[in-house]
C-alpha cells in the first residue's frame, strides 16, 4: 500500500517548484537524512504521532501541539466523525495501556518500524490549558504513551495558556480566545521551542533570509495506486528554503510541518505555513521546511483535516 507518509518521503529528495508565472524545476538540495524531523498542531499533531510511529527510521524527533496519541482512534468502534469528538474531548475513555499494546503488536506485524528507533528521539508536546477542543488531558496522554518508548530526558511538555490555536510569538488572536485562522498570539515561539529542542543550540533569529515556494505535488504521485485525492492530500503544497541551503555544498536539515483543521492553504491561503514562525527559525539555522496540505473532501473531510481515524484506509498509522 502507498500512503501519505510515502509522499511525504519522496517530497524530501526530488521538489518541481511553480511560481505564478511558470513551472521551474530547481536542483535537490543537500538535505541530511539524519536530520529529518516534523511537527503539528491539532489533526497536525495526531498525524505527527502517527507518522513518527511509523517511520522512526527517518524521523529523529518530533513536535506535538494539541495532538493525541499513536493510533487512539483504533480502540473505538464508533464511525469516523464522532471518533473525533471521541477522543479530542474526552481524555479519560482513552486506555494509554490498551495503545501501548497496539502499538507493540503493530511492531511484531512489521505495520511500524522497530520502537526501538523512538528511544533516543527528541520530542516536545504542547498542550492549551485553555483550549477546550482538544482537551489538555488528551495531550496529557501522548505524553503518557511517548514516555514507554522515548528516554525521559528526550521529552518535554508545557502548557501554554492558549484555547484552541497555534501560539505564536505575536501572531494571531488573542491567546486565550479562538479565531478564524486559530494562530494565537501568546507571546510563545512553538516554532523555536520545538526546533531547538530536537537539533539543539538555535538562534531565534538572524540576518539570514530565503523563499517561500508553492510547487505541484501531484507528480509524487505517479505511479501510485491512489492518487492525491485518495491519499488526503491536495495537488499543491509549500515548502520555506533557506538561502544558503540553495548552495550544493552546504549540508541543510528538513523539518516537515502539518497544519491543523481549516488551515489548509484552500481555506486560508499561506497565513498558516508564513505566519507560524518556523520560516525564521530556519532561516537563521538552515532547517528547510516543508509544509504539505491536507484536502478538503466534503464527503469524509470538509475541513481539511489530517487523517488520524482511518479516512483514507487501514493503513493509515502504518509505514505500509
Amino acid at each position: 500500500m502507498f500512503n501519505f507518509k510515502h509522499i511525504v518521503i519522496i517530497w524530501t529528495k526530488c521538489l518541481i517548484f511553480f511560481t505564478q508565472a511558470k513551472i521551474i524545476e530547481l536542483p535537490s538540495y543537500n538535505v541530511d537524512r539524519n536530520a529529518i524531523s516534523m511537527s503539528g498542531f491539532s489533526s497536525g499533531g495526531f498525524m505527527t504521532s502517527q507518522f513518527h510511529f511509523s517511520m522512526s527510521k527517518i524521523i529523529m524527533g518530533s513536535g506535538i501541539i494539541a495532538g493525541g496519541p499513536y493510533h487512539c482512534a483504533s480502540s473505538i468502534t464508533l464511525d469516523p466523525p464522532n471518533r473525533y469528538i471521541h477522543y479530542m474531548n474526552q481524555p479519560d475513555t482513552m486506555d494509554v495501556n490498551l495503545l501501548i499494546n497496539i502499538t507493540k503488536e503493530n511492531e511484531k506485524q512489521g505495520l511500524i518500524d522497530p520502537l526501538s528507533y523512538l528511544a533516543d528521539d527528541k520530542v516536545y508536546i504542547i498542550a492549551g490549558s485553555q483550549d477546550t477542543l482538544i482537551a489538555p488531558g488528551t495531550v496529557e496522554k501522548t505524553l503518557q504513551v511517548y514516555q514507554n518508548f522515548t528516554k525521559a530526558g528526550n521529552i518535554k511538555f508545557e502548557y501554554v495558556g492558549s484555547e484552541h490555536g497555534f501560539p505564536t510569538v505575536n501572531y494571531g488572536g488573542e491567546c486565550a480566545q479562538v479565531n478564524d485562522v486559530l494562530m494565537n498570539s501568546c507571546n510563545f515561539s512553538t516554532a523555536h521551542k520545538i526546533l531547538n529542542h530536537i537539533y539543539g543550540d538555535l538562534q531565534s533569529s538572524g540576518n539570514s533570509d530565503g523563499t517561500l515556494f508553492k510547487f505541484n505535488a501531484t507528480k509524487f504521485s505517479n505511479g501510485t495506486e491512489k492518487s492525491m485525492h485518495d491519499l488526503g492530500l491536495d495537488d499543491t503544497a509549500y515548502v520555506y528554503v533557506p538561502s544558503e541551503c540553495e548552495n550544493e555544498y552546504i549540508v541543510c536539515r528538513l523539518h516537515v510541518v502539518l497544519h491543523g483543521c481549516t488551515q489548509d492553504a484552500s481555506t486560508i491561503d499561506d497565513v498558516f505555513v508564513s505566519n507560524a514562525g518556523y520560516n525564521e527559525i530556519g532561516a537563521a539555522n538552515n532547517i528547510i521546511m516543508l509544509y504539505p496540505q491536507a484536502k478538503i473532501m466534503e464527503d469524509i473531510n470538509p475541513y481539511g483535516c489530517w487523517d488520524w481515524i482511518g479516512n483514507t484506509g487501514p493503513y493509515y498509522a502504518t509505514n505500509k
